[in-house]
């Protein structure tokens, strides 16, 4: 049996970005993730590139005045920022972020589970969300985010996960 020319037939993009719900992931995030997590959204940051900036400045300083003395505080400024994400990311406080966590994506709210409990909440909870790296960050607060890594999505779902995070929680 042929389609008639003029049959109407459901648009091709919207079969294939239709994201199954509820999606369940399982996942625990490695201290070596979070800590590629923190770097490059501190690359991705002005504060970063300000720094960069001014490295030339800084040195034609310290060569003009023969004062090494403010090229070596500014080193120490670039060496001190690894050494301060390293220690956030092995710190007590974030302990917790390490643990097995399952996320429950529906139609009006997240589900989060962890050893430590299960929360409900709904879309609106997050206050944004963003791609950085091999992870969606769902921010629940300015500096707070759950980690959903992409190679835990359905084959071939990432825009459909995209299109969904921005439907529910907004533009990244």
């Amino acid at each position: 049996m042929t389609q008639s020319r003029n049959a109407p037939t459901a648009p091709r993009e919207a079969t294939q970005t239709r994201l199954p719900l509820p999606l369940r992931i399982d996942y625990a995030l490695t201290k070596q993730a979070y800590g590629l997590i923190l770097v490059t959204l501190y690359a991705r940051s002005w504060g970063f590139w300000v720094l960069l900036a001014a490295a030339p400045l800084v040195v034609w300083l310290a060569v003009l005045r023969n004062e090494l003395t403010i090229a070596w505080i500014y080193l120490a400024l670039l060496v001190a920022i690894p050494v301060v994400i390293f220690f956030g990311v092995n710190s007590r406080r974030n302990r917790n972020a390490f643990l097995p966590v399952r996320f429950t994506f529906a139609e009006t709210t997240v589900t989060i589970e962890s050893r430590l409990g299960k929360q409900t909440v709904s879309w609106d909870a997050f206050a944004r969300w963003r791609k950085v790296g091999s992870h969606y960050l769902l921010y629940a607060s300015k500096r707070r985010f759950y980690a959903v890594p992409t190679a835990k999505l359905p084959p071939g779902q990432q825009a459909a996960f995209e299109e969904l995070l921005s439907r529910k929680i907004g533009q990244h």
